[in-house]
């Protein structure tokens, strides 16, 4: 007797088969511009995106500061400035407190005209 051809859809591959999913963030305008796309290129919104993500290399530009020590220094004097705000909100605004915050933007300014260079 000969064998009984299956019917239906033929099995994808090990390799070929989605098991993983990531989510991402998009807004609303980014998410109905890619539904756009995907809908104009006759595909599933989940391919497009696949596709986008896997088969581009995007130009990805980090800020960077020039070094370690000027991002810790920042860093610092941005929770300096942080902390004079909060003690002006909560004690008012004195003479000592506006000389204070005067020197912190000086180091501020200071730190970035030295990295403009």
């Amino acid at each position: 007797m000969a064998e009984k051809k299956k019917s239906g859809r033929p099995p994808i591959e090990t390799n070929e088969k989605i098991t993983k999913e990531a989510i991402i963030g998009l807004k609303q305008s980014d998410y109905e511009t890619l539904q756009l796309r995907a809908k104009n290129a006759n595909i599933s919104f989940s391919e497009y995106c696949r596709k986008i993500l896997l088969e581009t290399n995007p130009t990805i530009i980090q800020k960077k500061f020039p070094s370690k020590e000027t991002e810790r220094t920042l860093a610092g004097i941005g929770n300096n400035l942080n902390q004079i705000a909060k003690h002006l909100n909560k004690e008012g605004v004195t003479f000592e407190n506006i000389e204070i915050a005067k020197d912190q933007l000086y180091k501020i300014e200071q730190l970035i005209f030295e990295n403009m260079i």
